[in-house]
Parts: structure tokens; sequence; C-alpha cells
């Protein structure tokens, strides 16, 4: 899918994914409904923005991260 690109995965429940023109909610619905299919059930998936994730990081660390 064009809108949707998985770069890479790290550790056991984090995929990293470049998105365009849709929402977060529907990258979430999208990966959970691909973990539907390949295990059997149900499994809840929450996204997060980069410019979020900086911010959490700045909050706890008091680092910009956005440059990395």
């Amino acid at each position: 899918d064009d809108s949707l690109h998985i770069i890479a995965l790290h550790r056991a429940d984090n995929i990293i994914f470049e998105k365009t023109g849709i929402h977060y909610a529907e990258v979430g619905l999208r990966i959970q409904a691909v973990l539907y299919h390949l295990f059997g059930k149900e499994i809840m998936v929450t996204t997060r923005s980069f410019n979020t994730l900086n911010g959490l990081m700045n909050k706890i660390y008091g680092q910009d991260y956005q440059n990395l």
C-alpha cells in the first residue's frame, strides 16, 4: 500500500513505519488486522508519532531527540 510503509521492527513489539495521507488510528487498525490474520486473535495496537515520542523523551530526560 502506498500510504503505509513498514520500515523496521524493534524488539518484540515496536513497528516503525512511515505513513502518507492516513491517520494514525487507521495505521493501528491496519496493523491489528494483519496481526489477527497471522495469529488468529485480537492484539491491541497503539500508534505514536515521532513528535509525540520526542516530547515524551524531552519531558523525561530533558533532551530533544528530534535530530538523532
